[in-house]
């Protein structure tokens, strides 16, 4: 059954939880001194190129990225062959490196809250859709790559 807060893609998501965290941190400052840039943008870089990567992916297969959508291909290749979620990972790994550019501590529960968001509203969803349409083919997959690494 689909959760009713599935309708909003996980990138509104991610920004809802950064503007939460931003949010927070004007009324109650927490400042934490791990400016890193050089690092930050490393991250970034590694992050936009897994999502760029995992998009792709569903590309070629020609088949949709959107949780709410149905795919008409199991996509098991590129960074699928090694996280189950790789567009999920991506995501947290931007929250990541939020901060490393801005000084509030705040930002530092954005991944996890996201985490726990993909975690408790998609993925679930996802997994029965996807056993619901690929069956055998998806649970062999399943068994074979973590959901995350």
């Amino acid at each position: 059954m689909k959760s009713k807060l599935v309708f909003l893609p996980p990138p509104i998501y991610a920004a809802l939880i950064l503007g939460l965290c931003y949010g927070i941190g004007r009324v109650i400052p927490l400042p934490l001194d791990l400016a890193a840039p050089l690092m930050g943008g490393l991250v970034v870089a590694a992050a936009l190129t897994l999502l760029l990567w995992s998009w792709v992916s569903f590309r070629r297969l020609r088949t949709t990225p959107i949780p709410t959508g149905t795919p008409r291909a199991l996509v098991v290749t590129g960074p699928y062959r090694w996280t189950r979620n790789p567009m999920y990972l991506g995501i947290v790994s931007l929250l990541a490196a939020v901060p490393l550019f801005d000084g509030s501590a705040w930002y530092v529960l954005a991944p996890p809250m996201f985490w726990y968001v993909v975690n408790t509203l998609f993925i679930p969803y996802e997994e029965a859709k996807l056993l619901t349409l690929f069956g055998s083919e998806y649970e062999a997959f399943r068994a074979k790559v973590p959901r995350w690494f």
